[in-house]
């Protein structure tokens, strides 16, 4: 009776090692928070690999949450993924074809053994109000510097202080205790 049980679960063990090595699994590495400029480079990197055990077929990207109009990926279609390797999918976005704002990007990376899904934030923004932002944050900052400078200033000077009073209190005690030996010497020979 034993022996059928121990049958049956070694079928169940081979089963399930054949299923397991029958996945595909896709995972991929993208910036989770991006920031495009509407007169600037607007390209990112989604870099995809195939993780499962099997070769992965028509590996394409979907993205949802802005125009469709308004981006493009390159390249369209990966035809297959051997297991271990890795494609790199370029997401180039027309920022003058969506306003400035933070839109939540789904993507969807799909094959036809399995599809992954992860989202991102894409952050439109305007150059001139970047370049003026930066600007007032330089102001900001530039009174926090002169005042760590005027205290790196005095803790140099400080320290400066503290050197060459050190320095000078050991020679006035070398000589202090040279003018002492010398009156010793003088009592020992006067007195012998």
């Amino acid at each position: 009776m034993k022996f059928k049980y121990f049958i049956f679960f070694l079928f169940i063990i081979s089963i399930a090692k054949v299923n397991s090595q029958n996945i595909a699994i896709l995972t991929f590495s993208m910036p989770r928070s991006y920031d495009i400029y509407q007169n600037g480079d607007n390209t990112f990197v989604i870099t995809v690999k195939n993780e499962g055990f099997i070769t992965a077929h028509n590996v394409t990207i979907l993205l949802s949450g802005i125009p469709e109009d308004s981006y493009s990926i390159s390249p369209n279609l990966v035809d297959f993924l051997e297991k271990g390797q890795s494609n790199l999918f370029s997401v180039s976005v027309d920022p003058k074809k969506i306003n400035p704002d933070v839109y939540s990007l789904s993507v969807t990376i799909k094959s036809d053994e399995t599809s992954e899904h992860v989202v991102m934030n894409l952050n439109v923004k305007e150059t001139t109000r970047e370049i003026g932002e930066m600007i007032k944050k330089h102001e900001e900052v530039k009174p926090v510097a002169e005042v760590a400078k005027n205290i790196l200033i005095g803790i140099m000077v400080l320290s400066g202080s503290i050197l060459v009073f050190t320095i000078v209190r050991f020679f006035l005690r070398y000589h202090n205790l040279k003018e002492k030996d010398k009156i010793d010497e003088g009592l020992i020979e006067y007195g012998g």
